[in-house]
């Protein structure tokens, strides 16, 4: 129906193993029996950097801001796999995860998805920094942008080390 956007959901092979549609409400769908695991969205292409998220309107909000390839992994239980699978296709590639912070979420699976992605493949990891603009529902770098705007996401990339360091929380 009108209104609605539907992607493409890559595997590590770059064929379409599934697709997912984001309606007028922001609802999120994935195809029935249709395979996640592993599976990516791009934007970009640059190799040299890379940079790993969750969701689309999050991949999209970090692509504007830095310029450098973003792969949306969908959930934060996916990054983990799509961060091996880039690796083995970009070993030389600075990948970078971008986490989602759910600090109102038991255990805030974000973070701890990022963490566990970023060590897995010795990668920098990155969490937005909302700084006095941090509200209950703020989590991901689109909703820093929507917040603060492009700058402050812009900002959190800007002196990303290269090995995976511990980030203060919201």
């Amino acid at each position: 129906s009108s209104g609605e956007l539907i992607f493409p959901i890559y595997c590590k092979d770059g064929y379409i193993i599934s697709r997912q549609t984001i309606n007028e409400d922001w609802g999120k769908y994935f195809l029935k029996d249709g395979q996640i695991k592993g599976g990516y969205f791009d934007f970009g292409e640059t190799t040299e950097n890379i940079v790993i998220c969750e969701g689309f309107a999050t991949g999209a909000s970090i692509y504007e801001a830095i310029g450098n390839r973003v792969r949306c992994a969908f959930n934060c239980g996916n990054l983990k796999e799509v961060a091996i699978n880039t690796r083995e296709e970009y070993p030389k590639a600075h990948i970078i995860i971008a986490g989602d912070d759910d600090h109102n979420t038991k255990e805030n699976p974000g973070r701890t998805k990022a963490l566990e992605a970023a060590n897995s493949i010795n990668a920098s990891v990155v969490f937005p920094d909302f700084g006095e603009n941090c509200t209950e529902k703020a989590t991901d770098f689109n909703d820093l942008y929507c917040l603060n705007g492009i700058e402050a996401v812009r900002k959190c990339f800007e002196e990303v080390p290269e090995l995976v360091f511990p980030s203060k929380t919201c």
